[in-house]
């Protein structure tokens, strides 16, 4: 009786996240003339199609950089290639999966321990730092983008307070914990040792994670270098997203003021927190609103998420295919 009751909350939870996804299309296809759209798409030059290729494949390539230099630093030295494709078949968990951009840390850590021979621990503590590092700069230019989006006005009066506030607190948390492991503090250690208190057993299998998050303490204590060049990774990065991006609008021929771009990419990154499949619906309503805003047709805002969309989805598919490869060799 009650795993009836389970299955249909979740199915009407399922329900409720899809009908929301058909509503969010509708209303940005609705009156958008199809031709208009395959005009704007196949206006690309050629030339340019190449060198947005060629910036997405630099950025894969950067992918495993943190992650990478995290492992070296622990004292793991492995192909920079496997780390990428670890990388991406995580990606594709990530982007596949309803939630925000979070579900393929397990398979990463596995590929990591299983396809290396590193101790899962290890691979656990690369992982959580590489993420932290990657969480806390993503939030930041978070913030920084809806402060555009409020200076330009595109954002409701109403919307200020639980937006700036919403993305702070998500920001505050990853630098909290951040700042006390370098400082030594240990808050998940603590946890656990009040777990082990009351349950025994159970708190007793979690020492792994403890003793994990004592390694993130004293990775970021006593290699500031590595740290530094994982940041260095996370900023490049950015700065090639940001390039590729105005790229893309500008094989549209949509030139954007520096504010204004970011504020249009900041819409594109809010929609990825939507709890859908790559932002599925929130992600074109996000462009089209954002674009005809700045007084572009909404075809055009409908082309720019399609271009997006089609990036990561063939991104998602490299990466679950090399993930399966992968997987069977870690598993024999």
């Amino acid at each position: 009786m009650i795993l009836t009751k389970t299955r249909d909350r979740k199915t009407w939870i399922h329900l409720a996240l899809w009908g929301t996804v058909a509503v969010l299309l509708g209303w940005t296809l609705r009156g958008i003339p199809i031709g208009q759209i395959w005009a704007t798409l196949t206006h690309i030059h050629p030339g340019t199609l190449v060198l947005l290729i060629a910036m997405n494949l630099l950025i894969l390539w950067l992918f495993g950089g943190r992650g990478w230099v995290i492992l070296r630093a622990l004292g793991h030295r492995i192909p920079y290639r496997d780390q990428v494709t670890y990388r991406l078949a995580a990606f594709s968990v990530n982007y596949f999966t309803p939630g925000p951009q979070f579900g393929g840390e397990p398979l990463h850590i596995y590929l990591i321990s299983r396809g290396q021979g590193i101790p899962w621990e290890d691979a656990l503590t690369a992982v959580a730092v590489d993420r932290l590092f990657e969480f806390t700069v993503n939030t930041t230019f978070l913030i920084l983008g809806l402060g555009v989006l409020i200076s330009l006005g595109m954002v409701p009066a109403a919307a200020h307070i639980p937006l700036v506030g919403g993305i702070g607190i998500l920001l505050a948390l990853p630098l909290a914990y951040l700042m006390s492991l370098r400082r030594g503090i240990r808050p998940f250690a603590a946890i656990l040792r009040h777990a082990r208190g009351r349950w025994g057993a159970i708190g007793g299998r979690l020492d792994g994670l403890a003793r994990s998050e004592a390694q993130a303490a004293r990775l970021l204590r006593e290699h500031p270098r590595a740290m530094l060049a994982a940041l260095g990774i996370s900023l490049l990065t950015w700065g090639l997203l940001i390039g590729e991006y105005a790229l893309m609008l500008w094989a549209l021929d949509v030139r954007l003021a520096p504010r204004q771009l970011i504020a249009v990419m900041t819409a594109a990154r809010i929609a990825f927190l939507f709890p859908t499949p790559g932002g599925l619906g929130a992600l074109e309503a996000g462009q089209v609103l954002a674009l005809t805003a700045l007084g572009y047709p909404p075809a055009v805002g409908i082309s720019v998420s399609l271009i997006i969309r089609g990036r990561d989805i063939a991104v998602g598919i490299l990466g679950a295919a090399w993930g399966l490869i992968h997987g069977r060799r870690a598993a024999e």
